[in-house]
């Protein structure tokens, strides 16, 4: 069996809505997004566990 090292260099995602505080459909709606994208970032979207899409 063949042993070897690999090293991998991460670079962290940075995301930023600009949202007034006190408008909560503008703030829901960014809360929707980074939680849809994250979730398809980390590999738990419907993609994932569904073969069929």
């Amino acid at each position: 069996m063949t042993r070897g090292t690999v090293k991998v260099k991460l670079r962290s995602i940075r995301l930023a809505f600009l949202v007034k505080p006190k408008d909560k459909k503008s703030l829901q709606q960014a809360i929707e997004i980074n939680r849809f994208i994250w979730t398809w970032i980390l590999g738990t979207g419907s993609c994932q566990n569904n073969p069929e899409h």
